[in-house]
């Protein structure tokens, strides 16, 4: 009798926690389990992850390469027969409100416009802005203002802003 009264009172409690204890220990062996099943999966993920980034990088523009990318239009523009009146880019970063999600390490992306102002026959302004949008770096056509005066025949005149991007490394322009 004294031998139940043992179990009972002394081990009976122990057994519980310890039983407790070993739930909580399978729970997380199951996780950790769940993990390692993952890990491919989170590799690959990483992989096309470091893919994208690399490619990011081909299709922005850098320092360097900011003023070939103006010439690229420019030598567009010549070879459709369009006249380019004026080509402004600012100097200043317009994307300055979101860089908070845009920057991972030291690396961030700006948009800086290009404003241009051009005059050509239609259709050779619309195939000239299509070929400067298939080029290898990212340039976006944000806005086209087509206008023509009636004494002037086919010419047009077009007023367009690309936005161009940039990838640099450094901590920018974080307002």
């Amino acid at each position: 009798m004294g031998w139940i009264w043992v179990k009972w009172n002394v081990y009976q409690p122990r057994m519980v926690e310890m039983n407790s204890e070993l739930e909580t220990l399978n729970i997380k062996f199951k996780e950790l389990d769940q993990m390692k099943n993952n890990l491919p999966q989170v590799r690959e993920a990483f992989e096309a992850t470091s893919q994208n980034f690399d490619t990011l990088k081909t299709r922005l523009t850098d320092n360097q390469s900011y003023v070939a990318m103006l010439e690229e239009i420019r030598s567009i523009a010549e070879k459709h027969n369009v006249e380019i009146l004026s080509l402004s880019p600012s100097l200043s970063d317009s994307y300055p409100s979101i860089h908070t999600f845009l920057n991972h390490g030291n690396k961030h992306v700006e948009r800086y416009p290009v404003q241009g102002r051009m005059q050509g026959e239609f259709f050779n302004i619309c195939m000239m802005l299509d070929e400067i949008t298939e080029l290898p770096v990212d340039i976006n056509i944000g806005k086209v203002k087509m206008e023509s005066e009636m004494t002037e025949g086919k010419i047009v005149g077009c007023d367009v802003l690309f936005l161009t991007y940039m990838l640099v490394e450094g901590k920018g322009n974080s307002s």
